[in-house]
């Protein structure tokens, strides 16, 4: 069973501030994309605007351009202020000047104008600013007078600049559909990998301890679970040692709470070194570990470890300009040799290492040993 890489004791605080990121990073590309959006509008304006032009020319002023051409000209001004208006505001006068712009020709052409793309511009953009649901309305509406313009009879004096609008118009509107596509898709890839890491951020943190990255209670017992049923299926051993630093407490009263932390940063590393690649270190509690040994051929494999465990444990500690010392006491249980499921096993390694505390401390002792001892003082 591999271990995962340990996570640094400043995890939690980049994940706060990964979470924050990700928030602006979410409201900018928003802002971002209504900016483009604003952006292709104007250039559309600006492109109909001469043909607007020679149709007054041609035609006179009437209806189509008495209401759309205002809003064609309010749309230029606050598209250079733009950037100093909010999010909503920005984007309800975007979409509404839109159908002011698109709407007229509809109703005097009919659907077949350059103003049916205006509306479904609209319909579109208000999807991508607003949500499913705005466009859902936005389209009944647009079905609406649609329906209603059937009824209108297409103005007589159709002429090559009408057809040359509708062209430009729909090349356009298809143009700015695939660009934004094409923003919002990748924007939106952007933002599942971001929320991606955030999640397995979360699930680091759920699952390993703060100060030393090591494995929590949780991930631990569900790893023990895993080797006690390869271990059934495939005859090895599971060994759980219980480890109880000896003289932390002391450590905390005369040098302090950061030199504990330091220390038991310092004890996760030399756990881990002293395990083997596939055992699995974690933090129980202030200071106590709980290692898992999984496929062990025989019951001293896992004193082998014990073993390097208190001896690196017994090696002082460099702290500022002084040395730190601890011991530690380790209860060894084995499965199936001293329990049958994961809680027991636990159990029978903690009452091991009581054992060896009341004894010797800084050592290590099996399960049955504790018992035996135990035993004979009753007797005695």
């Amino acid at each position: 069973m591999k271990l995962p890489p340990q996570m640094p004791a400043q995890a939690v605080e980049s994940a706060q501030g990964r979470t924050a990121r990700l928030a602006t990073d979410l409201l900018q590309l928003r802002f971002t994309l209504l900016d483009q959006l604003w952006r292709g509008g104007t250039y559309l304006v600006l492109m109909c605007m001469p043909l607007w032009l020679l149709l007054l020319r041609e035609q006179g002023w009437h209806a189509p351009l008495a209401l759309s051409l205002p809003g064609a000209l309010l749309l230029l001004p606050l598209a250079f202020y733009r950037r100093h208006l909010s999010y909503a505001m920005l984007s309800g006068l975007l979409t509404g000047l839109l159908w002011l712009i698109g709407l007229p020709w509809v109703m005097h052409y009919g659907p077949g104008s350059h103003g049916l793309w205006w509306m479904l511009m609209a319909c579109v953009y208000a999807g991508v600013l607003w949500g499913r649901k705005q466009i859902l309305v936005s389209l009944l509406t647009l079905v609406l007078w649609f329906g209603l313009s059937l009824n209108v009879t297409p103005h007589p004096s159709e002429s090559p600049l009408l057809a040359g609008l509708n062209l430009l118009c729909g090349a356009a509107f298809l143009t700015m559909l695939m660009h934004t596509s094409s923003q919002g898709y990748g924007a939106m890839m952007r933002l599942l990998m971001g929320l991606k890491s955030q999640a397995d951020d979360l699930e680091i943190h759920g699952l390993h301890d703060q100060l030393t990255g090591l494995p929590t209670p949780r991930l631990i017992a569900d790893r023990l679970l895993v080797a006690q049923q390869s271990a059934r299926r495939n005859g090895h051993k599971v060994g759980v040692l219980f480890v109880d630093l000896d003289g932390f407490k002391g450590v905390n009263d005369n040098h302090g709470h950061e030199a504990g932390d330091h220390l038991l940063q310092q004890v996760a590393q030399r756990l881990r070194l002293a395990a083997r690649e596939e055992d699995t270190v974690a933090r129980i509690g202030g200071d106590e570990f709980l290692v898992l040994l999984p496929r062990l051929d025989l019951s001293a494999n896992a004193a082998e470890v014990a073993r390097r465990m208190v001896q690196s444990l017994s090696q002082p500690f460099p702290y500022q300009d002084r040395e730190l010392r601890i011991g530690a006491s380790i209860g060894i249980a084995i499965y199936p040799d001293h329990a049958q499921d994961s809680e027991s096993l636990r159990r029978a390694a903690d009452e091991a290492m009581y054992q060896v505390k009341r004894s010797t401390k800084s050592g290590y002792a099996f399960a049955h040993d504790s018992q035996e001892a135990r035993t004979q003082n009753q007797l005695h």
